[in-house]
């Protein structure tokens, strides 16, 4: 059948590892096993339309040192997967669009105790879904657009203190716009924005930071046809943002007004 894709996919994973803190002189040692199946089905109606689903488990063994609370023994992190969606592209391949759905779950997650505990403990289950959206348009030639949002509802959803609070690092909404024109004598100039909105950066929500939109440019030349050389202007406009943090007092600012130029050379 044409119209239709299947594929699939069984996967046995073993872990083994062993520890020593140095400082304590604790040492252990884990060893974990999981089937990890995959499914993923694909139906071609035609007309450059494209249906699409996937199903997958994930296996995530523990390999961090640091201590958990009541010296609990760490189990692997578990997942699963399921994403739905569609895509179109036009028969000349100058306007492509897609949308999907997605749902991720999460067991046996690590996170952070409150301060001034030095150690993690194992959330019960995490889940995010939400929705992408992607559109890329070249109305002319020498023109293109690419656009990209998502949109994202991530929570714990089962956990002894944490459950209803929002995954921390995790923005609800996303987006991204890139345009790039090409003008005769090999030179081409883009220009993009990233906008990114607040998150919290501690699982127990105590803390958010703002959300924040960065613009960029780009400038690229071919000076001659093995050589290519581009410079891109990052935050144009040297907006201060931060990009992530883990405390109310500990936060990683985004990258300033940076000018950077590469080349590439064929041979």
């Amino acid at each position: 059948m044409p119209w239709l894709r299947t594929t699939a996919g069984l996967r046995v994973e073993r872990s083994r590892a062993r520890f020593t803190d140095n400082i304590s002189g604790v040492t252990g040692r884990t060893e974990d096993t999981a089937v990890t199946p995959r499914l993923g089905v694909t139906i071609l109606p035609g007309n450059g339309f494209a249906l699409f689903a996937n199903w997958g488990r994930s296996f995530n063994p523990e390999t961090s040192t640091r201590p958990l609370v009541d010296r609990a023994v760490a189990l692997p992190s578990l997942g699963e997967q399921f994403e739905a969606g569609a895509r179109w592209e036009s028969r000349d391949g100058l306007l492509r669009a897609s949308a999907s759905w997605f749902r991720i779950t999460k067991t046996n997650v690590r996170v952070a105790e409150p301060a001034p505990s030095p150690a993690d403990r194992q959330s019960g289950e995490q889940r995010s879904q939400g929705i992408e959206l992607d559109l890329a348009l070249q109305p002319v030639k020498g023109l293109a657009f690419e656009a990209a949002y998502a949109f994202t509802d991530a929570e714990v959803t089962a956990d002894r203190t944490l459950l209803g609070r929002q995954l921390n690092q995790v923005p609800r909404h996303a987006a991204s716009l890139w345009a790039r024109g090409d003008v005769p004598r090999h030179v081409g100039v883009g220009v993009g924005a990233t906008i990114v909105d607040a998150r919290f950066i501690d699982p127990a929500n105590s803390f958010r930071l703002p959300g924040y939109a960065r613009f960029d440019a780009a400038l690229y030349l071919q000076p001659l046809e093995a050589v290519q050389v581009q410079l891109n202007l990052i935050n144009i406009g040297n907006a201060r943002y931060f990009e992530n943090g883990n405390t109310n007092n500990n936060f990683y600012p985004g990258q300033p007004r940076t000018l950077r130029a590469s080349a590439l050379v064929r041979f």
